[in-house]
């Protein structure tokens, strides 16, 4: 087939890098997020549901550098009521499994003023843990998520191929090079 689109050349490369956007995204409603592999840990926590969320909460799977990028996870605990637990987030590229990045309590940069520090969750019988990533710092490329959970030392979960995503440039679908964007301050 073809695609034609008519107008000035910045906007049919505009509107040709979006349309290439929308059909390499992953199409969550037939990619099940909770398609997750368990590798290890005890199961006294359990992730019973994952989504990916874009800047104005609508589940997506495709997201553009530089956007807001939010991951939900519904959580039930058979441990004790406010046990404090370390959580980790590990990005992975697909298909090699390349760990890329990473989002822990126990080394948490919550912003450039903040600094690191080290933190914890307190677990409730059932509730949701959020994660903000703001912005999304990741380029093009096809990634999953890797959960694990530390409760005392003890591993509660592993967790591994949770909610595939796509993240692009908003203006530059193709190319595959680095894997992340460093916000700076350039002076001259």
């Amino acid at each position: 087939g073809k695609i034609h689109y008519q107008g000035d050349q910045q906007e049919v490369a505009q509107a040709y890098t979006d349309y290439v956007f929308e059909r390499t995204k992953p199409d969550f409603e037939t990619d099940d997020p909770m398609d997750m592999r368990f590798v290890e840990g005890t199961g006294a926590v359990r992730i019973e549901n994952a989504r990916l969320l874009d800047r104005d909460g609508k589940e997506t799977r495709g997201f553009h550098s530089g956007d807001s990028m939010v991951l939900e996870l519904d959580y039930v605990s058979d441990l004790p009521k406010d046990a404090e637990a370390h959580f980790f987030l590990g990005i992975l590229r697909q298909p090699d499994g390349e760990w890329v990045g990473e989002v822990s309590t126990v080394y948490q940069i919550e912003d450039i003023n903040s600094g690191a520090k080290k933190n914890h969750l307190r677990l409730k019988d059932k509730g949701k843990i959020i994660v903000r990533m703001e912005p999304l710092l990741l380029l093009n490329n096809h990634y999953e998520i890797w959960l694990k959970m530390f409760n005392e030392s003890v591993c509660v979960y592993d967790y591994r191929g949770v909610t595939p995503f796509f993240v692009s440039k908003s203006d530059y679908v193709f190319e595959r090079g680095p894997l992340y964007w460093q916000p700076c301050r350039i002076e001259c």
